[in-house]
């Protein structure tokens, strides 16, 4: 699967998410929040990773991949502060705060598929986009399922630290009983 379709793909998954929650009971409610919460996660984490460093070399458009790490940064902290109240899921407060989470989300997916993908097209072969796609799966498994707002979101950074919060999170994921939905 090349980069673009696993990324649209992801979002598409999120997306759904947001309308399970919208719509859930309150077990529901958490459940789809959990599922948000990891998938957000590994989502930036691997464009932070892989992909955006990977276009900002291939199109050397650094404006654009900052805007999007600025946007990828309110949305950790959201994700964040959302982690932290996941057991009141079931309040206003909390489905406030998931609306203006899917309001920075959507507008996020809304600016990179009509305007980052499309540079990403032109500027990457297909089998490039095949095997930057490879590289993001493959990092999927090895990427934070929770959010780290206060993480630099550079690449080696994700080399090393995000590797190790990595596996922190999926042992508290354990504990919690928290994994993929």
């Amino acid at each position: 699967m090349d980069a673009i379709d696993l990324l649209t793909r992801d979002h598409r998954a999120v997306e759904e998410l947001f309308g399970q929650f919208r719509s859930g009971d309150d077990d529901a409610r958490r459940s789809s929040s959990e599922s948000i919460i990891r998938e957000l996660s590994i989502h930036a984490a691997i464009e932070e990773e892989v992909f955006y460093p990977e276009l900002r070399e291939a199109t050397g458009d650094d404006a654009l991949v900052n805007h999007s790490l600025e946007e990828h940064q309110e949305v950790k902290e959201i994700l964040a502060a959302l982690d932290g109240m996941i057991d009141k899921a079931h309040t206003k407060a909390f489905a406030d705060k998931m609306e203006r989470l899917e309001r920075s989300v959507s507008e996020h997916v809304e600016e990179e598929e009509g305007k980052l993908f499309p540079s990403v097209q032109e500027a990457f072969t297909k089998t490039a986009l095949n095997d930057l796609g490879t590289a993001m799966n493959k990092a999927k498994s090895m990427a934070p399922s929770r959010p780290h707002p206060n993480m630099p979101a550079h690449p080696a950074v994700h080399a090393t630290v995000a590797k190790a919060a990595a596996v922190v999170d999926r042992m508290r994921d354990a504990v919690a009983g928290r994994g993929e939905h």
